[in-house]
């Protein structure tokens, strides 16, 4: 069971790695395609920069929750090894 919790964890990491990076993909060739008209479009302009925009505020909500998760993880691990010296000590103490 555990196997296939880590599979589909790795699975998710790679999906929304992708995902990020075909937005910015896709916003900086609309930007691109948008300086190449002859008369600059100001709409076209300015939906490229929020596409731009959209992406850095994704990835910075990507990096805080990746950051939560593992500082989460560490207090866990930390938690379980306190409890784990605590209930040697029991034993150790009978």
């Amino acid at each position: 069971m555990k196997n296939n919790f880590w599979k589909i964890e790795n699975s998710l990491v790679w999906i929304n790695k992708t995902q990020f990076y075909i937005q910015l993909i896709t916003a900086a060739i609309f930007f691109y395609i948008a300086m190449l008209d002859d008369p600059i479009s100001l709409p076209k302009v300015s939906i490229s920069i929020l596409l731009l925009l959209s992406w850095s505020l994704g990835y910075i909500r990507h990096r805080i929750q990746r950051r939560r998760i593992r500082s989460n993880w560490k207090k866990t691990k930390q938690i379980q090894k306190i409890k784990q010296v605590n209930i040697d000590k029991q034993r150790y103490n009978r």
